[in-house]
């Protein structure tokens, strides 16, 4: 933010003097507080609605993709009303133009900030401001396609003829003495006539009103709209604002990510592979009717886009997310085809093209039997076999040797070696116990998640306890 010394961009560059003055040839509209006003056409003092109608009525006028377009135009009014739109934005052009915009704030009082003071903007003192009034309200997706107006009935407090209270003198504190026994205590307590605020007003009522607000396309959950200058209404103060958070609901069918929808479709096996037409209820009210290409077939798990059917992007000016689809194929119930059937199946099925099924490659892990291979500098080693123990480092693995001997070895020196499995026998009682043979099993269909079998059995650490009985008494003998 400063150069070398601290103070610099504050007294002028190097060694101190005058204070820096704003150069003459700086752009005097920098502190115009109008322009932007002018820009929307709308006033000074017109309220959040109003600036979003102004806004969507001229950049629907200007837009560049109209046929009587004007795109400077257009950028003039979008910079406008990301000004204008946002609270603190806003507050700070009226106060100092897009030179405070720019720069965060007005210039302050720099004696003030150097003396221990906060500084304060230059011009007339601002004034304090009644605290907020919150809200929470609760919006659908369909709200959040349609930016609509909602109304909601508030009270605010309204005060009139603010004068000093006269039993604590403006202080909001008065002094009580408490006697306890021989001694007097003094003790500060809160104004009781003034509730400790050190005015008290000749009129003070609570009134009942209907706040507009103008819920914003593309809103999203735990966003603030803000209806400056339509809360309590106090003299001596700026009247306080109502600030309303955005709650919105999930929807039964769409999901929301970002701008953009999900949703899940469920179809059949006959939907899948014949083709299937289907109708989505919009959040934007409109229909979708969605149908699948002429000889496509859906899998399961497949996801499909429908361009610029999301929600729109807050503050992205007509842009739009997607919608994406994703699929799920259900089967038919067991023994619900005929056998006559299940052959006309058997014969299309088997004529069709299927996409084709990897196998994975075996590849060098932990436990794999290889043999090394053109080692230049420890020859010794090549054509030794063993097996993969730990990767040692990237590009390296721990390879143990027959004789026990450990090496690291470059992943490019090994080669695996392929396990050759043994011949298969039908099963019969004359198997020895490391034969391996061949069964007909028929699994079991369950319904849900499966039961899991413990690694471990219950009776493990039973059997282990007694396991190490035996091995101490053999120690003892």
């Amino acid at each position: 933010m400063f150069g070398g010394f601290p103070f610099e961009e504050m007294f002028g560059g190097g060694g101190g003097g005058r204070r820096r003055m704003p150069q003459e040839d700086e752009d005097p509209e920098l502190r115009d507080t109008e322009i932007l006003y002018k820009t929307l056409n709308i006033e000074k003092s017109a309220s959040a609605t109003e600036i979003k109608k102004a806004f969507r009525k001229l950049s629907r006028k200007y837009h560049p993709d109209r046929p009587n377009g004007d795109e400077a135009k257009f950028k003039e009014i979008q910079e406008a009303y990301e000004v204008l739109s946002d609270t603190q934005k806003r507050e700070l052009y009226d106060e100092g133009g897009m030179k405070a915009v720019k720069d965060g704030g007005v210039e302050t009082d720099p004696f003030s900030a150097l003396f221990g003071g906060r500084g304060r903007r230059r011009g007339a003192p601002k004034k304090e401001k009644a605290s907020a009034i919150t809200k929470t309200i609760d919006v659908t997706l369909d709200d959040v396609y349609k930016g609509p107006t909602v109304e909601w009935q508030y009270e605010y407090l309204k005060c009139e003829g603010r004068k000093t209270c006269s039993r604590c003198d403006g202080r909001g504190v008065v002094m009580e003495v408490v006697r306890q026994g021989f001694m007097q205590i003094q003790t500060q307590r809160p104004c009781r006539a003034c509730d400790g605020r050190g005015f008290t007003f000749a009129k003070e009522e609570k009134k009942r009103a209907t706040a507009r607000v103008p819920v914003p396309e593309g809103v999203r959950h735990g966003d603030k709209v803000t209806l400056r200058g339509e809360g309590h209404d106090i003299p001596g103060v700026d009247r306080g604002d109502v600030v309303v958070t955005v709650r919105v609901r999930k929807h039964k069918v769409f999901e929301r990510v970002g701008a953009d929808l999900a949703c899940k479709k469920t179809l059949t096996l006959r939907e899948a592979l014949c083709g299937h037409t289907f109708t989505l209820e919009h959040v934007s009210g409109n229909s979708l009717k969605i149908t699948s290409l002429p000889g496509e077939v859906t899998f399961s798990g497949a996801i499909k886009k429908v361009a610029d059917w999301g929600l729109p992007q807050k503050g992205g000016h007509f842009a739009k997310g997607h919608l994406y689809i994703k699929y799920d194929i259900v089967f038919p119930v067991t023994k619900s085809i005929s056998a006559g059937d299940i052959a006309t199946l058997d014969a299309i099925l088997s004529r069709c093209s299927y996409p084709e099924i990897k196998e994975k490659e075996p590849e060098i892990e932990v436990g794999a039997r290889v043999k090394i291979v053109n080692l230049s500098q420890y020859p010794q080693f090549n054509n030794k076999r063993g097996h993969v123990f730990a990767e040692t480092r990237q590009g390296r693995w721990g390879v143990e040797l027959q004789n026990g001997k450990q090496l690291s070895v470059p992943a490019e020196k090994l080669e695996l070696i392929a396990d050759t499995p043994k011949p298969k026998r039908q099963k019969s009682n004359d198997l020895e116990d490391d034969d391996v043979y061949e069964e007909e099993v028929t699994p079991e269909l369950i319904e849900g998640e499966p039961d899991t079998t413990p690694a471990v059995s219950a009776s493990a650490a039973y059997d282990e306890e007694e396991q190490q009985e035996r091995v101490h008494e053999c120690r003892s003998m």
